[in-house]
């Protein structure tokens, strides 16, 4: 068997080379194979905010839509550190979404009354 040495790349460094400055990450999809947490880890937070953050997390214990036992997870609650809360889940794929993008109900039936309105 041969040993075979990749570099490492953080994904702040990748973001930081690829991304064009002012432009915002509307979604972001992270499936590594068991290294997920350490990818996010990697990423400046203050500078790289995706609106959606969609994750894999492998595991039986978690229902279709069981998301509070979700909350337990490590990877669910780095992300509610970094300000995102838990909106879907399909199979092992978690969607995450910035709060400060989140419409209250209020605003939502707001916003329709107005549109209904209009027309």
């Amino acid at each position: 068997m041969r040993v075979v040495k990749v570099p490492f790349r953080t994904l702040s460094d990748v973001l930081e080379e690829y991304l064009p400055s002012n432009q915002e990450i509307d979604f972001l999809s992270v499936d590594c194979e068991g290294f997920d947490l350490s990818v996010l880890r990697s990423n400046d937070w203050s500078r790289f905010k995706p609106n959606i953050v969609i994750v894999e997390i492998l595991s039986n214990v978690y229902g279709e839509l069981d998301f509070s036992a979700l909350q337990d997870n490590e990877i669910a609650q780095f992300l509610a550190q970094q300000g995102y809360v838990i909106v879907a889940k399909a199979h092992n794929s978690v969607i995450f979404q910035r709060k400060e993008y989140l419409k209250s109900k209020e605003q939502i039936i707001r916003e329709l009354r107005e549109s209904n309105e209009r027309d």
